[in-house]
């Protein structure tokens, strides 16, 4: 379908935030989630000195939770 393929088409840039919430590496898992829930947000970029380090998500708490 013509509607469906030019969804599909969108560059990210057209859907991404730009007004991001972060964490650092150092800051405690409990704080994060925190953030998660105030912010209404499923996942965080890590950062450091500027840097993004990777990505905390709702499945990696879960991952941790349930191993």
């Amino acid at each position: 379908d013509v509607y469906k393929r030019q969804v599909l088409d969108t560059p990210v840039k057209v859907l991404m935030s730009t007004d991001l919430t972060t964490v650092s590496p150092e800051d405690s898992l409990e704080m994060a989630a925190g953030l998660m829930v105030k912010k209404d947000v499923g996942a965080l970029p890590v950062i450091k000195d500027g840097v993004l380090l990777g990505i905390i998500t709702e499945r990696d708490f879960l991952s941790s939770i349930f191993r």
